[in-house]
Parts: C-alpha cells; structure tokens; sequence
C-alpha cells in the first residue's frame, strides 16, 4: 500500500488545496498477476472568507470505486467561546472517523471502524460552546 501526499499546498493566507491519492499493487508469484488500485484520491479546499469565516469542500474521486462529496461546510466564529457550523460534515464518532487516509497508522483499519463510522456524515447545522472560563469541564 503506498500514499501519495499532495498535502497543504497553500496560495495564500486565505487559501489552501489539499489532497491524499492511496494505492494499492498486488503481485501474484505463482501466476505472474498484478493488480493495481487506487483505494482513495481525496481533495480538499480550505481558507478563511474574513478572520471569523471558514470554509472547506472535500471530495473523494475515488472512495472504492465511487465519488462522495465528504465535507463542504462553512464555520462562523462570532464569539471566542462560540462557533457555528453549517453544512455537510464529519460526525465526531470515533478516531477513525475523523482522520484522513493519509493520517491512519496502520494499511488497514479494523473491520468494526470501517463499517460503523464509514457513512458517519451528516447535513445540518452544528453549534459548539466553550464554558471553560466559567464551568471546569
């Protein structure tokens, strides 16, 4: 298995491709047969509209054999203690859900984590809150 990495290529200050192509090449010694494929070729864009703005699409061309739109949302931060997500995203499950495949440690990954949290994704809106200063949670 081998990864291509064409990770943070950034423009500028405001915005950023990414991207992850993951093959895999297997050769048959008794009877000269080799395979190749391409399990994941996953792109992204990412950047800041202003300071308290973000955005980010992410596509895989190739996720086993098929295209899926992954994530394109937008992320306002009114607040330093607030943040408000619209879109379709990751649902924070597990680890494995929220890496990249270039990110995953091992060739592969366990057959619970891939099909439990491999259509994770949700379209909605999402906000988040940080009490830190006032409760100690």
């Amino acid at each position: 298995m081998s990864y291509l990495n064409l990770y943070s290529i950034i423009l500028d200050n405001n915005f950023r491709i990414a991207g992850t192509v993951r093959t895999k090449f297997e050769y048959n010694l008794d009877s000269n047969i080799s395979a190749f494929v391409v399990r994941n070729a996953r792109y992204q864009v990412s950047g800041y509209i202003r300071k308290d703005f973000e955005y980010k699409a992410e596509i895989d061309l190739s996720d086993e054999g098929r295209m899926r739109m992954l994530d394109a949302f937008v992320n306002w931060i009114p607040l330093d203690y607030l943040e408000i997500t619209l879109g379709q995203m990751k649902v924070p499950f597990s680890t494995h859900n929220i890496r990249s495949p270039h990110e995953i440690a091992f060739l592969n990954c366990s057959f619970m984590s891939k099909r439990i949290s491999a259509e994770l994704r949700d379209l909605g809106l999402q906000l988040m809150y940080n009490a830190k200063e006032y409760l100690p949670i």
